[in-house]
């Protein structure tokens, strides 16, 4: 014989769940039965703690590890269920108790439930919300509850409890689903979810669906099956991965190709770490661009006067171009600063008539001289992040809230879009990618960076993120240089200051119609060139001391050698010219090598006169 208590009533956001318990033998049936108050649909979830000496039915039994059961007591039910306009839906799952615990439970010691979270849904959405549960136990093991769905409104009888079950009755006899047809004039909200951004993914998933937007996901990693499930549960479209090791690009094309399918007129993708959308500059940014934008994510909390994301761009007779480069740039920044290296075709005037602040240089200074009024401006300006992107249109500037989200995630000190990530598409010249393959090497070797796990795959790559703090050293740095290799030096600035690196993929188009002017090799000979002249400052010894002491030593070698002929009555007058010659390049390789130390270490030489490189 049964006896029905009642617990309490909570009201939280309009929605109320009242708790009431049957008490049988060693168990509880517990209900919890839930009233909206709402105008509105609505996604419910709630919490509800078991007795400590209670768990869920059939938890534990015949599991060896623990013949009492004790791993499986106390925790909590977490559950996620959604409610019509006026609607009632009473949840009712099985706690197993000792039996002593049954008849000394006082009916004024309740433990009230806990709506944890009430989410509107627009009637005209589409969406879909199963009513589900999990146990959660104190111990973090977490075990799925069965769920089936009754007419009736009765407290279920112990027969019909097979196991771990939760029972969903809904008074109005209707289904706690929410269906309805999808809004396909507005674009659809594509995500590419990771485990490690489950909240951001969840998040974005209620902000959409009570926007009225259609939702598509892709799941990237290991970890996602929690994820896919609860998404599945809320009306998202799950989109499987092509192949077993997708990467981010193949990915948004299989949410692309699946949005188009389903009548959408384009889908937007979430930046990488989920963040916020802005959805009113998100949807402007749609109405100019076509299928497939990125999310323009809402713009934090910034000191007035301070960007959070400074766009700066390179520019040298790029009017064709700048100013559809600084338009996209300027969806995603707080604010796009051009520095035009002396142009005669009007590029500074083109960017700004596209919204972007310019500071020009009246002379040509190069590549280098024009990264350099880069960092001291986004320095003057206080950005937290300074984003530079290259005028051509090569790069993509969609991009950057997923270059800014990966160096707020991970705290590096520059984050670099290269085109060797596994989620580009970037199709590199051959010739090209011989010659980037010598420069990254040797670019890494100097750097110190043997590892392959520390190594920099793009080191050439101008589309970079930097920190305050990062562009703070490159602009105390006296060794950037004006030339194309200035990368390369900014590089070796921020690596000796002992900042980190991070790397994203991107996709870097060569068929741009205004591309860079320099030919590859051209440049790759540059680069390698500034590169020995980085050793020869930064290490004379390695690079000029280190053969010079392996020519004195072939030298001496020689000389015996001379000797030993000379003893034996074979005198050879080459051999001891050549041992002599040897020697004296050989000294003359050491002398030089502890000069260039000398001048590049000592403070007297460490002054603004000498620095013939410093603009």
């Amino acid at each position: 014989m049964s006896r029905v208590s009642k617990y309490g009533t909570v009201t939280t956001d309009g929605v109320r769940v009242e708790k009431t318990h049957s008490k049988r033998e060693n168990e509880l049936a517990v209900t919890l039965e839930f009233r909206s108050e709402r105008e509105e649909p609505v996604v419910v979830r709630f919490e509800d703690e078991l007795p400590t000496d209670g768990r869920p039915a059939g938890a534990g039994e015949g599991d060896g590890r623990n013949t009492d059961g004790s791993a499986f007591r106390g925790g909590h039910i977490d559950g996620t269920l959604a409610l019509t306009d006026d609607g009632e839906v009473a949840v009712t799952y099985l706690v197993s108790v000792p039996e002593e615990t049954v008849s000394f439970l006082s009916d004024d010691e309740p433990s009230l439930p806990r709506i944890v979270e009430v989410t509107p849904v627009e009637p005209q959405s589409s969406t879909t919300v199963e009513t589900r549960a999990e146990w959660r136990a104190p111990s973090g093991e977490r075990m799925p509850l069965s769920v089936t769905v009754s007419d009736g409104h009765s407290l279920p009888s112990q027969a019909s409890v097979d196991g771990i079950r939760v029972i969903d009755i809904s008074s109005s006899g209707e289904s706690d689903r929410l269906d309805a047809v999808a809004d396909t004039d507005r674009p659809a909200i594509g995500i590419i979810a990771r485990a490690e951004d489950d909240d951001g993914v969840y998040r974005t998933i209620l902000e959409a669906r009570k926007r009225g937007f259609g939702v598509f996901l892709a799941p990237f990693g290991y970890g996602t099956e929690e994820l896919v499930e609860i998404a599945d549960t809320l009306g998202v479209r799950v989109v499987d991965p092509p192949e077993e090791d997708s990467g981010w690009r193949t990915l948004q094309s299989a949410l692309s190709a699946a949005a188009r399918e389903a009548g959408h007129p384009g889908i937007v993708f979430q930046p990488e770490g989920c963040p916020r959308i802005d959805y009113d500059r998100t949807l402007a940014a749609f109405a100019e661009d076509g299928f497939e934008i990125h999310a323009v994510p809402e713009r934090p909390d910034i000191t007035p006067g301070r960007p959070h994301v400074l766009v700066a761009i390179p520019a040298y007779n790029a009017a064709g171009s700048i100013g559809s480069v600084v338009s996209e740039a300027r969806r995603f920044a707080d604010e796009v600063v051009v520095v035009d290296d002396g142009s005669t075709d009007g590029t500074a005037d083109r960017a700004r008539e596209a919204g972007a602040a310019v500071v020009v240089h009246p002379r040509n200074r190069g590549y280098g001289g024009a990264l350099k009024t880069i960092f001291r401006e986004a320095h003057r300006r206080g950005a937290a992040h300074l984003v530079t992107i290259d005028a051509d249109g090569q790069h993509d500037p969609g991009d950057i809230p997923r270059l800014v989200a990966t160096q707020d995630d991970s705290g590096a000190g520059v984050v670099i879009a290269s085109r060797y990530g596994t989620d580009s598409d970037t199709d590199i010249p051959f010739v090209r990618s011989v010659g980037l393959a010598v420069v990254n090497l040797l670019t890494n070797v100097t750097m110190g960076r043997w590892r392959r796990s520390r190594q920099v795959q793009d080191t050439q790559s101008g589309f970079r993120s930097y920190t305050a703090d990062a562009v703070e050293t490159v602009v105390d740095s006296t060794d950037i240089g004006n030339g194309m290799w200035a990368s390369t030096d900014i590089l070796y600035s921020v690596n000796e200051a002992g900042f980190d690196f991070h790397e994203i993929g991107t996709t870097i188009r060569y068929d741009v119609e205004h591309g860079s002017t320099e030919g590859a090799a051209t440049h790759g000979v540059g680069l390698v060139h500034n590169i020995v002249d980085f050793v020869q400052r930064s290490h004379p010894i390695l690079l000029v001391g280190a053969p010079g002491v392996m020519v004195v030593l072939l030298g001496a070698l020689l000389a015996a050698w001379s000797l030993q002929l000379q003893l034996s009555g074979e005198l050879s007058i080459p051999l001891v010219v050549v041992a002599s010659i040897s020697i004296a390049v050989g000294a003359v390789m050491l002398t030089l090598s502890v000069l260039l130390h000398v001048l590049n270490t000592h403070p007297f030489f460490d002054d603004e006169r000498w620095q013939d490189r410093r603009e």
